[in-house]
């Protein structure tokens, strides 16, 4: 994290301009102020973490399926049609 001229600060992951006063970059999200940002372990060389085994498969965990809820069938009353009226002829 770095200030410029124009008060603005540098994100120091992806390099872009922020103002001063924001707490996050606005590019890539990364926290701008050191006691904001959460110290992780460094990665050791060959780009594992601490405690990764690269000899077992990374572990999945399915998430249960939703339970398939039918739809609701509302019973409509009934409804009639009065039958067709003849005109009426007028003489």
């Amino acid at each position: 994290m770095t200030s410029n001229t124009s008060g603005e600060i540098d994100c120091s992951v992806c390099g872009a301009p922020n103002a001063k006063d924001w707490l996050y970059c606005q590019q890539c999200g990364s926290p701008l102020r050191a006691e904001l940002a959460v110290a992780s372990p460094p990665t050791p060389p060959g780009g594992f973490a601490p405690g990764h085994r690269p000899d077992l498969p990374p572990t999945i965990v399915a998430q249960p399926a939703a339970p398939v809820i039918p739809p609701t069938i509302v019973a409509q009353p009934a409804v009639t049609v009065p039958p067709p009226v003849p005109p009426t002829v007028i003489a």
